[in-house]
């Protein structure tokens, strides 16, 4: 939820509308973020916070059977 709702469209908007690259680095355990202005957002794949659940009780991202977290399906490809 953080990630579709807050995180990827408010780094956009301060790239695309104010030329102000911003990486926000959302804090799972407190629910905070860490706002990075100047920092270019890293690639979807390499960003960690892409392979969280949003949530703790969140079935959307979940540990495979071998024991890998797996990103929420619910989440953009990275080629979209």
């Amino acid at each position: 939820m953080c990630v579709n709702l807050c995180k990827r469209p408010t780094q956009q908007f301060f790239t695309e509308t104010f030329d102000l690259p911003l990486t926000i680095k959302p804090n799972f355990e407190d629910k905070s973020c860490e706002f990075c202005f100047g920092q270019t957002p890293p690639p979807q794949e390499e960003d960690p916070a892409y392979k969280f659940p949003c949530h703790v009780l969140c079935e959307s991202g979940r540990i495979d059977k071998n024991g890998e977290l797996k990103p929420c399906y619910k989440l953009p490809s990275s080629t979209n």
